[in-house]
């Protein structure tokens, strides 16, 4: 299914931590764009209805049934794109 790289996972849990949480869950999302370009999305949730829920590097992913499919083998990681800038890149 999905899955975090240890960059990426550390980098989340410093902002739960950040935060002032303990345990919180990260929802990702995905859709297919008119062009055929994904968009991708992330923020901290809590589960809902037929979530798919996976464990990552000690986070765990939620993936609503509509964006499973187009996350399928996706791995997510945290990368500086340019001098001094990190983003999660999927």
């Amino acid at each position: 299914m999905l899955s975090l790289t240890a960059r990426a996972a550390a980098q989340v849990l410093a902002q739960v931590a950040a935060a002032g949480g303990e345990d919180a869950c990260l929802r990702i999302a995905a859709r297919e764009e008119a062009g055929g370009e994904i968009v991708f999305g992330l923020g901290f949730d809590e589960p809902r209805n037929g979530d798919a829920q996976v464990e990552s590097e000690g986070v765990t992913l939620l993936v609503a049934p509509a964006s499973q499919e187009l996350l399928e083998g996706v791995v997510i990681d945290w990368v500086e794109v340019e001098p001094g800038a990190f983003r999660f890149v999927f």
